[in-house]
């Protein structure tokens, strides 16, 4: 837990993680765990439309009036992304710095920000340039996103900050390692249902596999997006009696699912470091994904877990057929899932940002 001496001179914004889905919600919600309090104003609302634009505009608003009424804010941590989340993020950044003349934090989440800054035009790459070049300090999610934001650009100060989980005990899930018999292999998918996640590709790969293994699998799908799409792709491929949509799981329901699922699926294009696969690995899961962004740091192939190329369907079927037909490797890569979610645990990360603040906070006094 963050001490209060320093938690209310932080300001957090970022997306509602009330109301929003996905990664980055998810690791604010963690973050509001951790401080007392946590302050914390939210700049985009799972609103569609016009009247999402209008919310955001009016939030930047809020944070001006907000620092204007609260001198004891020193520090403005900005949970950004790519696309509009940068723009959004852009503007409180110069509030913030230049107004203000707060330190300010930029914590990319965004798998996707070396494909939006390539193919951002001169004027947005400038304003970009700028943002990670002035800000205080750059947050990443990974040793390999580092790679890239200290080869791209020229931050101040540029930390790891990995996504972090409630660890769960090996032993609380000891029933998940003793289903390798004649039970069915439950694969999980967690997330956005979209092609650049996988989803498509995830259905396509289980239409390959042989009809003999037609009632020994299921996987379950619990997310939101494209919805529609994925029930007809689901139908298109005569996959209705082994694919299952739950819908958007969330706290004790997304818990129990975790408990039940034998492996992780997120085969995705482009990822930052996912927190449904650190979910999964802290339940003792093995992972069947993508070797793109943080996952090889999370995922070691043939250790606790499988890593295609994106897209790449054959593989994805392939991985499935290695949990079909060597069930025991269940309990061994689960168990180095675990393992390796140790390091991921909010106690060996927490304390690099909480250093942070602290040098942030004792160099503005």
């Amino acid at each position: 837990m963050l001490s209060n001496d320093i938690s209310t001179k932080i300001l957090n914004v970022g997306p509602d993680y009330v109301t929003n889905k996905g990664g980055m919600p998810a690791a604010i919600k963690m973050y509001s765990k951790l401080y007392n309090p946590f302050q914390f104003i939210p700049t985009y609302f799972a609103k569609k439309g016009i009247s999402a634009h209008i919310l955001s505009l009016r939030q930047i608003f809020v944070i001006y009036m907000y620092l204007l009424r609260n001198t004891q804010i020193q520090v403005v941590h900005i949970h950004g992304a790519s696309k509009g989340s940068f723009y959004r993020k852009y503007i409180i950044f110069l509030l913030s710095k230049y107004l203000f003349g707060k330190k300010v934090v930029y914590h990319v989440h965004s798998g996707a920000f070396p494909v939006f800054f390539n193919n951002s035009n001169l004027v947005v790459k400038t304003c970009i340039r700028h943002f990670i070049n002035t800000t205080d300090a750059v947050i990443c999610l990974s040793d390999f996103w580092k790679g890239f934001f200290s080869q791209t650009f020229k931050p101040k100060e540029l930390l790891v900050l990995r996504n972090m989980v409630e660890h769960v005990s090996c032993e609380n899930y000891t029933r998940r390692f003793e289903n390798t018999g004649d039970g069915k292999v439950i694969f999980l998918f967690l997330g956005m249902i979209r092609e650049q996640k996988g989803t498509f590709d995830m259905v396509r790969a289980a239409s390959m596999l042989d009809e003999k293994y037609k009632n020994a699998f299921e996987i379950w799908i619990a997310g939101d997006g494209e919805v529609e799409a994925l029930k007809r792709s689901i139908s298109e491929h005569n996959l209705d009696s082994n694919i299952k949509y739950l819908g958007w799981l969330d706290g004790e329901d997304k818990n129990q699912v975790l408990r039940k699922a034998n492996v992780l699926v997120l085969p995705s294009h482009f990822e930052g470091s996912p927190v449904s696969i650190l979910e999964a690995m802290a339940y003792g899961m093995p992972i069947i994904s993508s070797n793109v962004g943080g996952i090889p740091e999370l995922v070691i192939d043939d250790y606790n877990g499988i890593l295609n190329r994106p897209g790449d369907t054959a593989a994805i079927r392939d991985s499935f057929l290695f949990f079909l037909e060597n069930k025991e490797q269940l309990k061994l890569f689960g168990i180095n899932s675990l393992k390796i979610s140790k390091k991921h645990h909010v106690s060996s990360v927490f304390p690099s940002i909480c250093t942070v603040y602290s040098n942030m906070i004792s160099t503005n006094l």
